[in-house]
C-alpha cells in the first residue's frame, strides 16, 4: 500500500464539485478514502451531526472520456460511537478497480451545512 495524501487538511464549503481527474497507475487494483472525525480529542474537526458529506469514487477505462461509479459513502458529521469507542475516521475503500491501462478517477463531493473541516488521507494498492 502507498499513501498517497498524508493527512491533508481540508475545508469544503457547502455544495457539490469533483475532484480530479488523475491517473491510475497500471497494477493498482484498489483505492481508500479517509476522512477524520470529530473526537473528544478532536472537537474542531467536521463537530456538527447536520454537516453531511457525500463521496463519490468514479473511474474511466477510456482515458477519461466516460466514468461509471464504483463506490460512495454518505455521512454525518459529530461525534459517532463504534464497537471500540469513538469512531475517529470515515473510511471508504474501493476494491477491485476496474482492469484497462488508461484508467482514470475522480471524487464527486457534496457537502451539505458545511463548511467540512478534516483531513483527508489516500492510499493506494
Amino acid at each position: 500500500m502507498a499513501t498517497l495524501i498524508d493527512h491533508m487538511s481540508i475545508t469544503l464549503a457547502t455544495g457539490s464539485r469533483t475532484f480530479g481527474p488523475a491517473l491510475i497507475p497500471n497494477g493498482l487494483t484498489g483505492i481508500t478514502l479517509r476522512i477524520a472525525r470529530c473526537t473528544t480529542a478532536t472537537p474542531l474537526i467536521w463537530p456538527l451531526e447536520a454537516t453531511r458529506l457525500t463521496a463519490d469514487l468514479e473511474v474511466s477505462t477510456d482515458g477519461g472520456q466516460t466514468y461509471r461509479h464504483v463506490c460512495g459513502i454518505t455521512t454525518g458529521g459529530g461525534i459517532a460511537q463504534g464497537k471500540q469507542g469513538e469512531v475517529v475516521e470515515n473510511v471508504l475503500t474501493c476494491l477491485p478497480l476496474p482492469a484497462g491501462s488508461d484508467r482514470r478517477v475522480r471524487v464527486r463531493t457534496t457537502v451539505e451545512s458545511g463548511p467540512l473541516v478534516s483531513t483527508l488521507t489516500v492510499e493506494v494498492t
